[in-house]
């Protein structure tokens, strides 16, 4: 991630000191037929473009939540740890969802992905559509293994998720497009399966 060191423990903490609208804005849209929630916790100016990148993913039939800040670093930290996010409004409705993936910012070079957390058939799936699509993706060995129960990829129905961690070259990447739509084909596919079921 791009910020090394969380300023708050909690969203409650968090909220309490900023004031939503002019430091930071959260965005959702959660989907009663929706299997699949798509969530950037640390949008905006923590970790740039990863707010977008959700929202591009979820297209109209995925849940989404995104955090922004809109706060320089040099003003404030918003940064909260995975594993501390605990936004009711994003909490409490992610519980129905069997499918969560969430799109963070890393500090490494080149179009690289980083993938972590517990839903490892997902996971594969992912990172083998993503490498597909010409990007290098690394599953294991890395800074990012989202693997705490607590961490938010982590927090749906079947309490298993995966984490998307982006370079920044990706995420500024004039082939983003290709990426986003690798990652949504594997989630389309997700959502049918469940419709069958």
């Amino acid at each position: 991630m791009d910020v090394a060191h969380p300023e708050y423990p909690s969203f409650a903490a968090l909220a309490a000191a900023r004031h939503e609208g002019r430091d930071y804005i959260r965005r959702w849209r959660f989907q009663a037929r929706s299997r699949v929630a798509i969530l950037a916790p640390h949008g905006g100016r923590i970790e740039p473009h990863t707010d977008q990148i959700a929202a591009d993913i979820a297209g109209a039939e995925f849940s989404l939540y995104t955090f922004r800040s809109l706060l320089s670093r040099a003003q404030a930290n918003l940064h909260i740890t995975s594993h501390h996010f605990d936004d009711p409004a994003c909490i409490d409705p992610l519980s129905r969802h069997p499918y969560v993936v969430t799109v963070h910012g890393c500090r490494v070079d080149g179009e690289r992905a980083l993938l972590g957390g517990l839903d490892t058939e997902l996971l594969a799936d992912l990172a083998d559509a993503i490498r597909d699509a010409g990007f290098a993706v690394q599953t294991d060995g890395h800074r990012f293994p989202g693997r705490h129960p607590r961490n938010i990829c982590n927090r749906g129905a079947r309490a298993c998720g995966v984490q998307l961690e982006l370079s920044p070259l990706l995420r500024r990447s004039l082939r983003r497009g290709d990426f986003v739509e690798a990652v949504r084909a594997v989630l389309v596919a997700r959502q049918r399966r469940g419709a069958l079921d």
